[in-house]
């Protein structure tokens, strides 16, 4: 497959989990907006768990409902948006359009000439939360018709490289961004059995919106089985590989998928030596360990980790390196 074939599949598979995890950080702040008490860092932990807190803080003074939404959702000049991603991914697809099926160009064509006829007035609560559904069922169906349709050559590979690597970022950041605000309130994670009282309503909503954000609340209950835990739910978005939105499932999908790569071309890269030592660090038995003690610095290095691996596979198999990201959600 040629590196540009390969580059767009690969992307088409970023943009549209991109796109899917974007709603889901806006439909965070939209949940914690609702509830009481003071969260006036809220919208800007959303921004900068997004990784675009540059772009956005030079255009806004600070981040509130408005701002956020409108950057994220709805802004043409950013590919930090929405709006954006899905154009990026409709044009990438485009550029492979004989190598994706019917099904699959549909969806993605039907999306984009959808969203371009968005009202950009469309704030209020119910349609915010209307059309944040509406983008994370095309994104799921485009998911869903790909497993069903294409063929399973490297293509396929390249597209679901695209996919896991950006769901494990987007993993990673809501998570960090909700354990600093957490502890810019005063939690603590010696406190996760018995959370001062003061905290303890506020702290167990956030976690819970965590599990939300990442459509991870029947897994966690199917899982654990118990109240909602702290470090239960850390196991379960970090290292539990049958939570599909994990860092642990999302790096295994993507070594597989490169190790069906050193098969198909039969040879092996940086890249590949780059994925198993991080899945290897993953599955290691001193995690837990590194998590309960500092979850904020695991996390920050590990989206790190993940935009080298990124870098390295755009290297190796010679496409486009990808846009530059800020590398920790929160400072």
């Amino acid at each position: 497959m040629l590196g540009r074939a390969a580059d767009a599949l690969y992307w088409v598979g970023r943009y549209v989990e991109r796109a899917d995890n974007l709603a889901r950080l806006i439909d965070v702040g939209r949940r914690t907006a609702v509830v009481p008490g003071p969260k006036a860092s809220d919208w800007e932990d959303i921004i900068r768990s997004s990784g675009c807190a540059d772009p956005f803080f030079a255009r806004y003074d600070h981040a509130d409902r408005d701002s956020v939404v409108q950057f994220l959702l709805y802004a043409d000049d950013s590919d930090c948006s929405i709006r954006s991603c899905l154009r990026l991914a409709r044009s990438n697809a485009r550029v492979v359009r004989t190598s994706l099926t019917a099904e699959m160009w549909e969806v993605i064509d039907g999306a984009w000439r959808t969203v371009q006829r968005w009202d950009r007035q469309r704030r209020r609560s119910e349609e915010l939360r209307a059309t944040l559904s509406w983008i994370k069922r095309r994104c799921a169906l485009f998911r869903g018709v790909t497993e069903s349709t294409v063929l399973r050559h490297e293509g396929y590979d390249f597209l679901n490289l695209g996919t896991y690597l950006e769901r494990a970022d987007c993993t990673a950041r809501i998570l960090d961004v909700r354990h600093t605000a957490l502890a810019a309130e005063g939690w603590d994670r010696e406190d996760a059995h018995s959370p001062p009282p003061e905290v303890e309503a506020g702290a167990r909503h956030h976690w819970i919106t965590i599990l939300r954000a990442s459509s991870s609340v029947r897994a966690y209950h199917w899982a654990y089985r118990s109240d909602y835990r702290p470090d239960n739910i850390v196991d379960l978005l970090v290292l539990n590989a049958y939570c599909s939105r994990s860092l642990g499932h999302c790096l295994e999908a993507a070594s597989e998928r490169l190790e069906r790569l050193a098969r198909i071309y039969a040879r092996r890269l940086d890249c590949h030596t780059l994925s198993r030592g991080l899945l290897d660090e993953l599955r290691g038995d001193g995690l837990a360990g590194e998590l309960a003690e500092d979850l904020h610095g695991f996390l920050t290095d590990f989206i790190a980790r993940n935009n080298a691996l990124s870098n390295q596979i755009a290297l190796d198999y010679h496409f486009s390196p990808p846009p530059r990201r800020e590398a920790a959600a929160t400072g």
